[in-house]
């Protein structure tokens, strides 16, 4: 069993492992375009790539790295209360979608983490904040 956490601390580990990584695959593309693109004589379907592609590969991350972060979460904090504060506070952060949400869907799970979603109870979980 894993040593537990505090909400604050799993918070602060969803943040760096999927928060800031996502802001940095989005915000540095475009700022290093807006920097040099004229100077170098790019435009047009480069900016647009500067946009898109950012765009989709912070995506891909949250869409890996965010299971993982809630199963490592849900490993750690373990009581009730505290699992429900963490994922009220983790939607109210823009951290993690709300139960149930559309965009739920587009998460990439390996089977290692499905079944560790089914060993902290994350479907119960999940069920119950709808």
């Amino acid at each position: 069993m894993p040593d537990p956490v505090s909400v604050e601390k799993a918070l602060r580990v969803g943040t760096a492992t999927v928060g800031i990584p996502v802001m940095l695959i989005m915000v540095v593309p475009l700022g290093l375009f807006v920097v040099f693109g004229e100077r170098l004589g790019l435009t047009g379907l480069f900016g647009l790539a500067a946009i898109v592609v950012p765009i989709a590969l912070a995506w891909l991350w949250w869409s890996v790295y965010l299971p993982r972060w809630r199963v490592w979460a849900l490993e750690r904090v373990t009581s009730p209360a505290d699992r429900e504060e963490l994922i009220a506070r983790a939607i109210e952060g823009n951290l993690m979608w709300a139960p149930g949400h559309f965009f739920e869907r587009t998460e990439i799970k390996s089977g290692r983490v499905r079944e560790r979603e089914r060993a902290v109870g994350w479907h119960e979980i999940r069920d119950s904040a709808r």
